[in-house]
């Protein structure tokens, strides 16, 4: 209608009728500006992974429906710069905190988490770290496994944000190798149709133990363990995930010159766009209501 028509229309209205329409039209607009926000957050039902450019390490934010999980929370000299992430992306309150094993470059971000974020529930794979008599772990220790608060995840164990499943696919039970790679957390995030597999820091031997028990490793996007590093992510286990995107979170000035060339050529052997956090900064998959997702980078 146009403000000729609407004119028009109040000039041959009688007052009572017009102050009847007028009432209704209030009212009308009253409902929508009410039910306005809830139908547009109905419309943005989706959600986000941020894969943090934390340097040399990890650290993985996923935000579904006003409830955030943190995975790895990257190396010390990256620590004010992850909080700074975090509050700037509204994650002023993490959900669930999950370190998926217990090398420096996922660990030592937790030092500065854990006092500046309200955290409710903390996670890791249980590895007994009071036998390794190490200040720095007896320092994680401290802050990370309290109780009513910390719980260590094994295979099978899943956490829930909204419709988002994180699945716990490895390992099997409390590591006892010394190995932190072999024993960290492998987690399949599920949404709608979609998937994604946070392989953490896994070696080939790892990988190896985990396709033996014959389960579904489909995923559209793979992390890709160790930083790339070349004793990880065979040739068989590539087959097996069939990612149509890969994401390597990695410093490449790190001194033991992380992503491999092997690694590389094989992603490229493969057809698997490759993105990294050296080269494209933080990266930013955006999954929606159907399970279709689409990718940005800071660079």
């Amino acid at each position: 209608m146009t403000a000729r028509q609407a004119t028009a229309i109040l000039i041959t209205m009688k007052l009572p009728k017009f102050r009847l329409f007028l009432g209704a039209y209030i009212i009308a607009l009253w409902l929508l500006f009410l039910t306005g926000p809830a139908l547009c957050f109905a419309q943005e039902d989706f959600i986000k992974i941020h894969f943090i450019n934390v340097g040399q390490g990890d650290a993985v934010l996923i935000q579904s429906q006003g409830e955030n999980a943190l995975i790895d929370t990257g190396n010390a000299l990256s620590g004010y710069k992850l909080v700074d992430y975090l509050k700037n992306n509204n994650a002023a309150a993490i959900n669930h905190l999950i370190v998926t094993h217990h090398h420096p470059d996922h660990i030592l971000g937790a030092f500065f988490i854990m006092p500046r974020f309200k955290v409710e529930k903390t996670y890791d794979n249980g590895y007994d770290l009071a036998s390794l008599e190490d200040s720095i772990l007896s320092s994680y220790e401290k802050i990370f496994r309290l109780e009513g608060k910390y719980r260590a995840l094994k295979e099978g164990d899943i956490i829930k944000l909204g419709g988002l499943k994180l699945e716990i696919l490895w390992p099997a039970d409390k590591p006892s190798s010394e190995d932190f790679n072999y024993g960290s957390l492998v987690i399949m995030l599920s949404y709608k149709n979609f998937r994604c597999l946070l392989a953490g820091d896994i070696n080939n031997a790892a990988e190896a133990e985990l396709m033996k028990k014959k389960i579904n490793l489909s995923a559209d996007i793979l992390k890709i363990a160790h930083h790339g590093a070349g004793g990880s992510t065979s040739e068989d286990f590539l087959k097996e995930v069939k990612p149509k995107l890969a994401i390597i979170s990695v410093d490449n000035g790190f001194q033991r010159k992380y992503p491999a060339e092997s690694t590389l050529a094989l992603l490229k052997a493969k057809n698997v766009k490759t993105y990294r956090t050296d080269r494209n900064g933080s990266i930013i998959i955006k999954v929606d209501n159907k399970g279709n997702y689409t990718l940005s980078a800071e660079k």
